[in-house]
């Protein structure tokens, strides 16, 4: 079994830099999250955007849809930030 890991920025990739909340999107942290739980399936992680999810116009979601249409991997996780995450979820309701 192989996992697609599809990285978009979000929170989950925020590196903050003081308490005024000033951040950059790092490398996508799955990566580590991967190593540190020593999981034992094949996967790959393919860093699509680096955005808060409050930045994503439906052109970046049109770039997701056409990423996971032309993977050939059949389990895809997507890691995303929170508050687009419905907008992002319905431009992908047309995956089977």
């Amino acid at each position: 079994m192989k996992i697609k890991f599809i990285t978009l920025g979000g929170t989950i990739d925020k590196v903050y830099f003081d308490a005024m909340s000033q951040y950059e999107i790092g490398p996508p942290s799955i990566q580590q999250i991967l190593k540190d739980a020593r999981i034992n399936f094949d996967y790959e992680v393919e860093s699509l955007l680096k955005k808060d999810s409050l930045d994503m116009t439906d052109q970046d979601r049109s770039t997701l849809l056409e990423a996971v249409k032309a993977d050939p991997n059949d389990r895809i996780v997507i890691t995303h930030g929170t508050d687009t995450m419905t907008d992002t979820g319905m431009a992908l309701k047309q995956v089977t």
